[in-house]
């Protein structure tokens, strides 16, 4: 994308510890910052080569994919640093009272906010072919009882799935059996409408730097003559906000992640923490930055962000000279790369080795399975005959965070009401199948957000939905699914990565 500006400073830097150069260009505030790709020397990655890590289940080699992928985030993460303190130290001016409104989602976005010399946008841009190998390898298309009925009557429906993910919803359940690879098509959750991603140097994420900004009630972004709505959920409503912005509490620089319903766990978990997974170095090199996030999940500890309780801030009574503002996604969409980046962060403190159980979630209260403890003894008696065990896991009171990332983590199958505690598939691996019983909301719709977490993670994922609703489904109704998954496991579970 062209700046208008009328002089850049090229700066040639030493890239990876195999010492072939890498050279960034720095643009004038107001402008776009694009990061060129990491290339390794000598080698180009064709479709025919093997993955770098070879199909694994072991922490080790896990650990390792993860460290390429933070190598390839290193320069984008010092980039950002070099941008805040640019706007640092340039001349602020205060928020105005009347502000042109700019949607993260809409397109030609980043051509619009260019105009606004308060902002400067940094993207990380990699080649798509390069970075796969480091991603999870295998997706699988999605099944149902009825793929009619479930994707007439949900949110997230056909034209999404294949669009985001080219994933269709299927009634054999034997095509669990095959995989595709990751498509490209992927990368564009989180980006604006019909972003013109470049060959070779396709954009994974961005973030914007913000100079002296504040944060509403529902994460909209107000700076001089601005306000900067990041995707999210219910974005229409912009939020509360000061009527005198300019003389709130001041601090230097604030990461914020803040936004509609963030102390809630999903959200938490799925749109709020992947926001900070790219950006641990940052924040670690940089520990004056205060971090605004209102949860409290304790998924965000197993970032390692260092000090992040004592820096983080809970309310939006703040001004920040230098605001950091992490792209974000459509509510119930979870984009790939950040999504990705948090489970591998959680998956590397386990074993990824060993999995041996069937997991059946137990709601307390509304959507829960009335036939809750004949479900049970079904999963029970067929885990038992096959050498597995079964784990209830209840949300009343629910079990600590060790306790919930080992048990996810070992399992094959998980069976469950539409809820919040799906949110910890983050820790399963590669593969491990899904059984919801969806529920109609209050609009009469299912809800499909674990079907596009489970494409981005990689996982099965088999959709029951009745006419009478989750909260009827009987034992007979779960148990095909169950015996698929539970009769193919060698099968199945065959190098999962």
């Amino acid at each position: 994308m062209q700046s208008k500006a009328t002089h850049r400073t090229v700066v040639v830097m030493w890239g990876l510890a195999c010492c072939c150069f890498v050279v960034f260009t720095f643009v004038p505030t107001g402008s776009i910052m694009q990061i060129p790709p990491l290339v390794n020397p000598g080698h180009t990655m064709k479709s025919s080569d093997p993955s770098p890590l070879s199909p694994t289940t072991s922490a080790k080699r896990l650990d390792g994919r993860l460290k390429q992928l933070l190598t390839y985030l290193k320069l984008y993460n010092q980039e950002i640093g070099n941008a805040g303190k640019r706007l640092g130290q340039q001349k602020a001016e205060g928020i105005a009272p009347n502000r042109v409104n700019l949607r993260s989602v809409a397109e030609n976005h980043f051509v619009k906010l260019a105009q606004f010399p308060s902002v400067s946008t940094v993207f990380l841009n990699q080649s798509f072919d390069e970075m796969k190998p480091y991603l999870i390898r295998d997706y699988y298309d999605y099944t149902s009882n009825n793929c009619n009925f479930v994707e007439g009557k949900s949110r997230y429906g056909r034209e999404m799935a294949m669009e985001l993910y080219n994933a269709s919803c299927l009634e054999d359940l034997k095509s669990h059996l095959y995989s595709r690879p990751l498509q490209k098509r992927c990368l564009n959750i989180g980006l604006p409408l019909k972003f013109p991603h470049v060959s070779g140097h396709e954009t994974w994420t961005y973030l914007n730097v913000i100079q002296n900004a504040a944060v509403t009630s529902t994460g909209n972004i107000e700076s001089r003559n601005l306000s900067l709505t990041p995707m999210r959920c219910k974005e229409a409503q912009p939020g509360e906000f000061p009527e005198n912005p300019n003389e709130m509490k001041e601090y230097d620089a604030v990461f914020s992640v803040h936004q509609t319903s963030a102390t809630d766990f999903y959200h938490s978990s799925l749109e709020g923490t992947p926001r900070l997974a790219p950006y641990v170095q940052f924040l670690n090199d940089n520990p004056y930055v205060k971090i605004h996030f209102q949860s409290s999940n304790p998924l965000q500890n197993v970032l390692g962000i260092r000090d992040i309780e004592k820096r983080r801030l809970t309310k939006q009574d703040f001004r920040a000279k230098v605001l950091y503002s992490p792209s974000g996604a459509p509510c119930g969409i979870p984009p790939l790369f950040a999504t990705q980046l948090v489970s591998f962060y959680a998956r590397k403190r386990l074993s990824n080795s060993y999995r041996n159980k069937v997991i059946l979630i137990k709601r307390s209260t509304k959507r829960f399975f009335k036939q809750h403890t004949d479900i049970e003894s079904m999963l029970r008696g067929e885990a038992s005959s096959r050498a597995l065990e079964l784990f209830v896991f209840r949300d009343d009171p629910v079990p600590n965070l060790e306790v919930t990332m080992k048990m996810f983590n070992e399992a094959l199958l998980i069976v469950a009401p539409h809820g919040a505690g799906e949110s910890n598939i983050l820790y399963s691996q590669p593969g491990t199948a899904l059984i919801e019983g969806l529920c109609f909301d209050n609009a009469g719709k299912g809800n499909l957000i674990y079907r596009n977490t489970a494409q981005i993670l990689g996982m099965r994922y088999h959709a029951v939905l009745y006419k009478t609703g989750c909260g009827n489904l009987s034992v007979d109704q779960l148990k095909e699914p169950v015996l698929f998954f539970l009769n193919h496991l060698d099968h199945l579970f065959r190098g999962s990565t």
